[in-house]
């Protein structure tokens, strides 16, 4: 354990850390790897259950999410295997989840500019969003074992994973009452620090099998069929459902049919299509679904839903107001909206081209916010307001977050999301950057000045 003056200063806390590093390592490379056996001790966790929704049926086991709590030195000893063997873990580049530098938006930027790439010319695409049922609970320790072994990781690794996780025993945490331990016979722990890396390992194979057939979305030759965070799984149609099937089946994964569906974006969104089937379960055709917390509507074109993120801003600002409309001053409460609640209107916007009306129904949200903390009802004079209180209005703030956006990639030519970005919104990129007079991709701080300069003198500041 650190001692409290090992904090104190940072190269003496540094310098500490990296012997004690250095000899846990030492420690691991000379006993574990050697021998490849973990004692059973070191490997006890604890489950802690909580409902996914607040709206759900609480007796009903399914709708309850298992978290592991792990000791320390579990997560050290996770830790040091994913540092020593990351180079062995690599993935398709369709998977995004749980990639250093890979977020969400990336998933969601490649969806949106694939779509409007096909819509554009007239055709309706299918898209099938699965999720795995499960997932995490479900691994199979030796089909796993199999994936490592074709990337080729070393023997002693292979033992170590089957071994550690073979030897699991699990404590369920219930209020304040905790189970005898029970041995894990199948399964990675969700929250552990390995288990992500060792799942997208995993179920890899089910975008390296739908490359291969080539059914799907290509985009200036690049395939883009199959877009995967996590257990989510976003695709479109029929013969690569039989492919995901296959594999799936292969890997004792199951389909939570309830949780998934498709939807059809393009002109003829709305005409009669055939049952789509998968395990004898109809695929559900649906008017919207949520896709990494953004809503997509079905429509003649790719169209984001206001209702979800409406209810949830109003839900945070409304308890923030309650329970600080009376005491604090109003910066202090503007403040607080913009850091807890605005980014509920924001997240995600960056990866999609909105519309004029859904950035009307944003901004309707966030002057509504404006005219109660401040009691004034002019659109003009909020903007003033907004203006001297540092907080730009929401079409500029979307404007930057896609300038940040696409300055990550300026340097990334071989990145598939640069590469579907410049293949189907190279316009839209050069517009956007000419509006601001931004020349080319530079640094943030140049951006904000862009944006600031812009803003004012629509002000005629």
């Amino acid at each position: 354990m650190l001692r409290v003056e090992n904090w104190l200063g940072w190269k003496n806390y540094s310098y500490k850390v990296c012997i004690r590093f250095n000899l846990i390592s030492f420690l691991f490379r000379s006993i574990v790897f050697r021998f490849s056996v973990i004692k059973r001790s070191g490997s006890v966790v604890v489950h802690v259950g909580f409902i996914q929704n607040a709206g759900l049926d609480k007796s009903n086991m399914d709708n309850y999410r298992a978290i592991t709590i792990s000791p320390v030195i579990s997560k050290v000893f996770e830790s040091y295997l994913l540092c020593t063997m990351q180079d062995f873990l690599f993935t398709s580049e369709l998977q995004f989840g749980f990639k250093a530098n890979k977020s969400c938006r990336d998933a969601m930027s490649v969806l949106c500019n694939t779509v409007e790439y096909y819509t554009r010319d007239g055709s309706t695409v299918n898209v099938a969003c699965l999720d795995m049922s499960k997932a995490f609970d479900r691994v199979n320790l030796y089909a796993l074992s199999i994936k490592l072994m074709k990337l080729s990781v070393p023997k002693s690794f292979i033992s170590i994973i089957l071994d550690w996780y073979g030897k699991m025993l699990v404590s369920v945490k219930w209020n304040n009452s905790v189970s005898v331990p029970r041995r894990l016979l199948a399964g990675v722990c969700q929250g552990g620090v390995l288990s992500p890396s060792l799942f997208s390992v995993y179920v890899n194979d089910i975008l390296c099998n739908l490359e291969r057939s080539e059914f799907g979305c290509h985009v200036s030759g690049r395939y883009v069929g199959a877009l995967m965070y996590a257990d989510d799984l976003l695709q479109d149609l029929r013969n690569v459902l039989d492919i995901v099937y296959a594999e799936l089946s292969w890997l004792d994964m199951v389909l939570n049919v309830k949780k998934s569906g498709l939807l059809r974006i393009g002109p003829r969104f709305n005409a009669d299509l055939s049952p789509v089937l998968i395990n004898g379960s109809t695929l559900p055709v649906v008017d919207r679904m949520s896709y990494l917390g953004v809503e997509i509507g079905a429509g003649k074109s790719l169209k984001l839903c206001m209702y979800t993120r409406h209810m949830k801003f109003f839900r945070a600002f409304n308890a923030l107001y309650a329970k600080l409309g009376g005491t604090a001053s109003d910066i202090v409460i503007v403040h607080l909206t913009r850091t807890f609640c605005l980014l509920i209107l924001l997240y995600g916007l960056e990866s999609f081209t909105v519309s004029r009306s859904y950035l009307n129904a944003i901004e309707f949200c966030w002057y509504r916010a404006m005219y109660r903390i401040f009691n004034i009802g002019s659109h003009d004079v909020s903007n003033q307001v907004l203006y001297y209180t540092g907080i730009l209005p929401l079409c500029y703030q979307i404007d930057l977050r896609k300038l940040r956006f696409y300055d990550v990639f300026k340097c990334c030519s071989d990145s598939i999301v640069w590469h579907i970005l410049t293949a189907t919104s190279k316009h839209t990129i050069d517009t956007l950057m000419a509006d601001y007079g931004v020349l080319t991709f530079s640094v943030d701080a140049v951006y904000l000045k862009a944006v600031w300069a812009k803003f004012g003198s629509e002000l005629q500041l």
